[in-house]
């Protein structure tokens, strides 16, 4: 399943959710134009990515992520709740817990 944000009709931004079991999905491929970023378009996605995984009843999101590559990702990632659980040579595999009682 892919978000999408439009602007102008134009495609800007997107991410994607992978199902991974009834419980749990994986976030993929974040993605926000060069022109557009820093315009919080990447909050906008994360946001609508998790309140997609919540109407599906998954109870954690993973992503996994390349801090030294992705330092602003990284760290808006945590801004939000991720939670670093480990590190395999510079791949960062985080996670986030829903609450899905909303």
């Amino acid at each position: 399943m892919h978000i999408h944000v439009y602007e102008n009709e134009k495609p800007i931004a997107t991410i994607a959710i992978k199902k991974i079991n009834d419980d749990m999905a994986e976030a993929k491929r974040l993605y926000i134009k060069p022109e557009y970023r820093g315009k919080g378009y990447a909050r906008q996605m994360l946001d609508a990515m998790l309140d997609k995984c919540r109407e599906l009843k998954y109870k954690e999101v993973r992503f996994t992520t390349k801090p030294e590559v992705m330092s602003i990702g990284y760290a808006l990632y945590k801004k939000i709740g991720f939670e670093e659980l480990e590190n395999n040579e510079g791949t960062v595999l985080m996670r986030m817990m829903l609450d899905t009682l909303n």
